[in-house]
């Protein structure tokens, strides 16, 4: 009798195991699921979000002081749900049909408390502002340049920089760590359209943006897309970097060696702290 009894407990414990077991397979897959459709929709939230601020965007007056026609300030500049201080130099003599606007993608440690990044940026300011033409340069996330957040704040300032300076010609120019933003935009054609010209000097070259896509538009826009690096860059090899760019799409059936140009004898600092900008504006 005793043996029964025991032989129907193991029985309702075994299948009480089963029933938990099974609840807790299903729980695992229905929270799988509502997390991939979750990640879905915050995907294609930011995607649509991504390439809506171009056309929606809110007036914007540019309020800073002005000596002698130039006005070089700090501007706190709120883009997105950010709101951070960009470095802008302009002068009021500007014409949008024949001057135009760098927006610097600065490189890994170059922030505003750095003594030598701000004497680049005032050198190229002063340079610029005399042929009436503008220098905007944000102050990213020095370490994470690359993630998403920094690269989101380039593309809405972008926009506003429109609205501030309309109808003013935008190049992109991207230097070091900077190049990651730049070759992402070059792989998006839509993106690419919103510059005038791209300008990259140094550049990390994110291997993942690597597409066929990233191909055809370097060579479709060869006269506008401008890639500079030094042979004697040993912190951005050039092996790690254009090289491998120029391999993948030679691999592809697309040469485009047109928007790329070797400076002999520079390496990373001499090519990203330049003091005549205009060196790379024009080639």
């Amino acid at each position: 009798m005793n043996y029964l009894k025991i032989k129907e407990t193991i029985i309702k414990i075994c299948i009480l195991i089963s029933y938990i077991s099974l609840f807790i397979i299903i729980s695992y897959h229905l929270l799988i699921n509502i997390h991939q459709k979750t990640y879905q929709i915050i995907q294609s939230t930011s995607q649509s979000q991504e390439f809506q601020f171009i056309t929606k965007q809110p007036k914007l007056k540019l309020k800073t002081t002005c000596s002698r026609n130039i006005c070089t300030n700090f501007k706190e500049i709120k883009v997105g749900n950010i709101s951070d201080k960009y470095f802008i130099s302009y002068t009021q003599l500007y014409n949008p049909k024949q001057s135009f606007l760098i927006l610097y993608v600065h490189g890994q440690n170059e922030v505003f408390n750095n003594k030598k990044y701000m004497n680049k940026l005032q050198t190229w300011a002063k340079l610029l502002n005399k042929n009436n033409n503008i220098l905007v340069a944000p102050n990213l996330f020095s370490n994470s340049i690359d993630n998403a957040m920094s690269f989101n704040e380039i593309l809405l300032m972008t926009s506003k920089l429109k609205i501030m300076f309309p109808n003013i010609k935008i190049y992109l120019l991207a230097f070091s760590r900077g190049g990651m933003i730049a070759y992402k935009i070059i792989a998006n054609k839509k993106l690419l359209d919103q510059f005038d010209k791209i300008i990259i000097l140094a550049g990390v070259l994110p291997y993942k943006i690597l597409t066929l896509e990233t191909c055809t538009n370097i060579r479709e826009n060869y006269n506008k897309i401008e890639i500079y690096h030094g042979n004697s860059d040993m912190n951005v090899p050039s092996k790690l970097s254009t090289n491998v760019l120029i391999r993948f799409c030679n691999n592809k059936g697309y040469k485009i060696t047109n928007s790329i140009k070797y400076f002999n004898d520079y390496d990373h600092w001499k090519l990203g702290y330049t003091k005549n900008i205009y060196e790379f504006l024009n080639y």
